[in-house]
Parts: C-alpha cells; sequence; structure tokens
C-alpha cells in the first residue's frame, strides 16, 4: 500500500511540475476508502470540499468539490490543490456516506489544512454498510396486509430523553411485506400506520381551482404538540353531511355516523397498540433484521366529534390532532385528525378505545413569510414555513392560540366536545452587556437573539424574541410548556446568564403558563474556557477521542433543551489539545471516551455508566480551567 501510494504521489508530482512552474496549485491529497474492518472500497466516489465543517456527510456538497473515484484497491487522489482548508466525503451506492475522520454512522467527521504545495497521502476514510429491518404485515388471520403504511423510526436521546427521530416510510407489497434498506444502524422501533383524516364537504371548495390551502389549516399543522405526517387527501362519503374520510390503511368499511366501526388502528411490532409497548430492538450495520413482523388487528373504533372556537367564535377550517395521553407533546403521529367546517364543526373517526388529547395549535406564521406542503414522492408530506423576503420581523405580532382538551373513549362515540382556544404567553425582559467592549450599536443588536427553547428537546422551537434598540426584548407567541432561555450574541460577546427574580432560567426551565416579564439577559466580552490535552495508549490517535462534559448531579442529566450550557461535548484534535466554553458555577465530570462509543451519550443510563471513570472538576467564579486527560475505553 505504501509503495502504491508513493508511486501514486511521485506520479502526480510530475504531472505537477509544469503547473508549479507556471505559478499553479501544486498540492497533492491522497488516501484510502475503508470498511468498518479496514477491507478497501472500489468504485467510490471521493470527494474534497472547501470548508471547515466537522460535521457527517452532507446531502447537497458544493459546486466546487472535486471528484474522483477510488480505484480497485479503493485508493483515491487528487493533484493541483491550493491551499487551504478541506474535508473529504466518501459515498458509494448501497453504503452509508462516510467523512474523513468519522468514527461511526451519523457521528462527526474532521477537516484538515493543507499547506501550499503540501503534498499528503495518509487519508483513510471509512464507509458502512446500512443497517437494513424488514417484515410482513398481516391482520389476525394471518393474511397480508397490501399497500399499508409503515415506518421505521429511530429512537435517540435528547435532552436526555428518548425521543422519535425522523421517521422512514414504506408500503407493503401484495404479500404483506416491506422492507428499509438504507438505515442508519441504531434503536428502532417499526409501526403500521393506519391514522384516519375527516374533512368537511365545504373544505375542497374553500381550497378550489387554485389550489390555495386556507392558511387556518396550514398554521394548525405544524407540528407543535403533533406529527405533521400528512397523506394523501381524503375521499369516500359518510353520514347526512357527507364528510370525505381516508386513513393510511385500507378502509374495510365506512365509518358508521353512530356505531362501532371496525378499523385497523396504528400498531407497533410485533403486535402492539400503544408506544409504550412497542418493541424497541438494534438494527447493526451489514446485519439485516428480516423478521420485524406486525399483526394488525380489527378493532371497534368511535368517532369523537365536537367545536373548536377561539375568542372570534368559531374556528374555521382548524385542524384537530388526537395523539394518545401517554406520547404528552411529541407522538409519533395522530389516531385521528379533523378539520372544522365553517361553524367550527369536526369529527374524528376510528378512535378505538383509549386516553387521548384533542389538541389545537395555531401558530401563525411572520410577515413577509408563508406556509406550504413540502414532500412527496417517498417522502413524508409536512407543513414548512418560507421567507418570501429577507428584512421585517423575525418573530409574528399575532398570537398563537391552543387547546388540550381531554378525551376517553370506552365503548361509545363522544358527542359535543368543546374546544376552546387560548392565546399563548409571551416572555419579555432586557438584554446587557458587561464589559470592557462598545456596547453594541442598534445595528449590531439586529443580530442578536433571544430565543425560549423547549426544555424536553421537543422539535419545534427555538421560539425566537425581538430586540428593540433599547435592548428590551419580547418573545414570539409561545405554546405553554417548560422552557428556556437561551440567546445568539453580537460577535465578541458571550451568555453570562439569564436570570428571571434571580434565578437562572438559561440551565433551569420555567414552567411557563402565563406571561412573563423582566427576565434579564447578560452578555460578557470576557470568552473563558475548560483547556487541556487528552493522552492516548501507545498507537492511539487523540483524534480518535471526544470530551464530555456533564454535571455531578444527576437531576440535570435531562431536561435542559437541544443544546446546554451544562452538557458539552467537543471532538480533539490530532494536536490532543481540547478546549470547552467554562460553564455555570458548579461540579462536573469530565472524561474523554472513544468517539465511536458516543452515539447516544444523551442517556442517563450511558452518562451513569462513564461517570465511574471521569474526572470530577468544580467550576466556581470566571476563571479559565486546565485539565490533562486519559482517554477511556468503555467496557
Amino acid at each position: 500500500m505504501k509503495f502504491f501510494v508513493r508511486a501514486i504521489v511521485i506520479a502526480a508530482a510530475l504531472a505537477t511540475t509544469l503547473a508549479a512552474s507556471q505559478g499553479q496549485a501544486t498540492g497533492i491529497v491522497a488516501g484510502r476508502v475503508v470498511d468498518a474492518n479496514g477491507a478497501a472500497i472500489p468504485a467510490a466516489t471521493v470527494m474534497l470540499v472547501p470548508g471547515a465543517s466537522a460535521e457527517g456527510p452532507s446531502r447537497s456538497v458544493p459546486d466546487e468539490a472535486e471528484r474522483v473515484l477510488t480505484d480497485d484497491a479503493g485508493r483515491f487522489v487528487f493533484s493541483n490543490i491550493g491551499a487551504g482548508t478541506f474535508r473529504l466525503q466518501a459515498n458509494k451506492p448501497g453504503w452509508l456516506a462516510g467523512t474523513l475522520g468519522q468514527k461511526r454512522p451519523g457521528g462527526a467527521g474532521t477537516s484538515f489544512e493543507l499547506g501550499d504545495g503540501e503534498r499528503r497521502n495518509d487519508f483513510a476514510i471509512t464507509i458502512w454498510r446500512p443497517a437494513i429491518i424488514g417484515g410482513r404485515v398481516t391482520d389476525d388471520a394471518g393474511d397480508p396486509l397490501i399497500g399499508v403504511e409503515v415506518r421505521a423510526i429511530k429512537q435517540v436521546f435528547l435532552a436526555g430523553r428518548r425521543q422519535n427521530d425522523r421517521p422512514t416510510r414504506a408500503k407493503t407489497d401484495d404479500r404483506g411485506l416491506y422492507r428499509f434498506p438504507n438505515l442508519e444502524p441504531g434503536d428502532y422501533i417499526v409501526a403500521v400506520l393506519a391514522s384516519a383524516l375527516s374533512e368537511p364537504p365545504g373544505f375542497a371548495g374553500a381550497i378550489g381551482a387554485g389550489q390555495e390551502i386556507p392558511p387556518a389549516y396550514l398554521e394548525t399543522m405544524v407540528a407543535t404538540g403533533s406529527n405533521a405526517m400528512l397523506f394523501d387527501r381524503a375521499t369516500g362519503n359518510v353520514g347526512p353531511d357527507k364528510p370525505l374520510v381516508a386513513s393510511l390503511t385500507t378502509l374495510a368499511a365506512m365509518p358508521s355516523a353512530d356505531g362501532a366501526w371496525p378499523a385497523y388502528v396504528t400498531t407497533y411490532h410485533p403486535a402492539a397498540t400503544a408506544q409504550s409497548s412497542a418493541t424497541v430492538f438494534r438494527a447493526q450495520s451489514g446485519e439485516p433484521r428480516t423478521n420485524i413482523d406486525v399483526t394488525v388487528r380489527l378493532t371497534p373504533t368511535w368517532s369523537v366529534s365536537g367545536v373548536v372556537k377561539d375568542a372570534a367564535g368559531p374556528a374555521v377550517w382548524h385542524a384537530v390532532h388526537l395523539v394518545p395521553a401517554e406520547s404528552g407533546d411529541q407522538p409519533i403521529i395522530d389516531v385521528a385528525t379533523a378539520v372544522t367546517d365553517s361553524k367550527g364543526a369536526f369529527t374524528l373517526y376510528g378512535v378505538p378505545p383509549g386516553r387521548y388529547t384533542a389538541r389545537v395549535v395555531r401558530v401563525p406564521i411572520a410577515p413577509g413569510g408563508r406556509y406550504g406542503l413540502v414532500g412527496g414522492t417517498g417522502e413524508i408530506l409536512q407543513v414548512m414555513a418560507f421567507r418570501e423576503r429577507e428584512g421585517g420581523p423575525a418573530i409574528s405580532p399575532d398570537s398563537l392560540w391552543h387547546a388540550d382538551q381531554p378525551v376517553v373513549v370506552s365503548d361509545r362515540s363522544i358527542r359535543d366536545l368543546a374546544i376552546n382556544l387560548r392565546e399563548g404567553v409571551r416572555v419579555r425582559g432586557r438584554v446587557r452587556f458587561e464589559g470592557a467592549r462598545a456596547q453594541p450599536t442598534a445595528e449590531e443588536l439586529k443580530g442578536t437573539r433571544v430565543s425560549l427553547v423547549p426544555a424536553t428537546g421537543r422539535a419545534d422551537g427555538p421560539w425566537y424574541a425581538q430586540i428593540a434598540p433599547d435592548g428590551r426584548f419580547t418573545s414570539a407567541s409561545l405554546w405553554p410548556g417548560r422552557y428556556l432561555v437561551s440567546a445568539e450574541p453580537p460577535d465578541g460577546w458571550y451568555l453570562k446568564d439569564a436570570t428571571y427574580q434571580g434565578r437562572e432560567v438559561s440551565t433551569r426551565p420555567l414552567d411557563l403558563a402565563d406571561d412573563l416579564d423582566n427576565v434579564v439577559v447578560t452578555f460578557t466580552d470576557q470568552q473563558r474556557a475548560i483547556k487541556g490535552t487528552v493522552q492516548v495508549e501507545p498507537g492511539a490517535k487523540p483524534e480518535e477521542a471526544t470530551v464530555l462534559l456533564f454535571p455531578t448531579d444527576a437531576k440535570l442529566w435531562m431536561d435542559y433543551g437541544r443544546r446546554s450550557r451544562l452538557m458539552a461535548r467537543t471532538r480533539v484534535p490530532a494536536s490532543a489539545q481540547f478546549s470547552l466554553t467554562l460553564p455555570p458555577a458548579g461540579d462536573y465530570f469530565l472524561v474523554a471516551v472513544p468517539e465511536e462509543s458516543i452515539d447516544q451519550w444523551q442517556s442517563p443510563e450511558f452518562l451513569s455508566k462513564i461517570s465511574l471513570m471521569a474526572e470530577r472538576i468544580r467550576v466556581a467564579g470566571d476563571a479559565s480551567l486546565t485539565q490533562t486527560l486519559q482517554l477511556k475505553r468503555i467496557r
């Protein structure tokens, strides 16, 4: 291998002699693409991408990225490369893409610096076989269910809680078989979805020939407190007022206006009708799991109907989401979804016995923006916000409206359910600056954002606050819940703390049920850090390690949002020197572990395990800290 690469580099060097004499770029980048066992991968596409990003493989690669194919021994070479910062990315059909320095599927890679005329021939990029999940969907008689919607939902830990990651969809074939051939390895659940959608007869007319969907419908389908997995428009008639009804499975019969409707209900592998009873299983790289079968049973279901009102009266063309009570604010999918008519009336169909929440959350769009449907052709349709022009307010001055109405279904339909929308809450306060630097100008404050971050790691948000030239801010209208205050300061400034009535609220959640005033966000011009060195055993490389920081108090391992000042990680570079922003005062664990072992590092179980091998440090005041760590292997 060394001989061959040396030959490549010599040949490339000869080829670039003329370029060098003409003042052109003469750098060389060479290496191999291999699998997890170190075996060569031929015919892989390798991309040399300008830039210092250390993220994992990107779906979109800049046009300026150079591309080559590996030879039969997995080797590649780029010649005539100018000085700069680069990353290497490789992919091949039937494989998961990888970047230079990436140690696990879904992990982060590293970038590298190339000097003027420098020649590097020591790069190795790993790519992985995907995980594969498959199985058969049958009814209670063992007959296949054909054309039903199946979702593979990766289970991840965010904010210390098990969460549902972005799902992947498939449909069963004429044998009831389904297959997910290209998944990232990890923990999964599989669900066969049977949610029912009902629309009033006037809804199609409201959309009209121009196909303009009513704004209220889009504003109530943005996945705040529900999951905006849309499917084909409803078809079929039922009842005297002729609502349209569709389901993600075949309708065994049309819904009854009053009696029980035998219908298939959402079912999780192997035959559970509640997510809490679903079997979580591990899908490994290159090890197909083809026995993930699901048995779906016909179940007596009922309807739930009522009226939605806001302060102005009937809420027209609003989506009503019926979600399992156990799912809280992060359901996988609605049990049923209904659209209100011109009088605010709705009917949810296909509801099996159980405890639910009928939820409506109407999220207004900011001026200069719009909501629209994205997805289609194999993707999951969802409603997303788009900015139609730059400038203008970043948040809407209009209020969010919301309602949660408990529903218990036993052996009969429910009529006359009243859902009354309430106005959302707002957080107000001011920002202040401490330090020797000049106070930011009004223009610089435009780039400063205070935000409210859902503490549970909910996917919606952050919800931003508008900062006035005098430093005062008012948040967007929020869905009530538990939030942390965060901020993006101007250049040269750093978040020191956020307080409400003397209590720190950037690291301890606020329970927002009503408007909140007088939050103070303080920035400082002093950047302080925990710096140090990671020592590794002979034969190991520092860049194999990641440094983790987390509190010694296990109660703080949950509900800290998607990013936290208390929980941090950083990849160790080849220099073995690491740096982390100094967290708030307190006692912490600090540990260096292999990057390949931290795919679920926000799991309290994982943190408890590595705390036994971690160093304990105390942060007191604003002084920077220095710490030497030994790489710890997890067993």
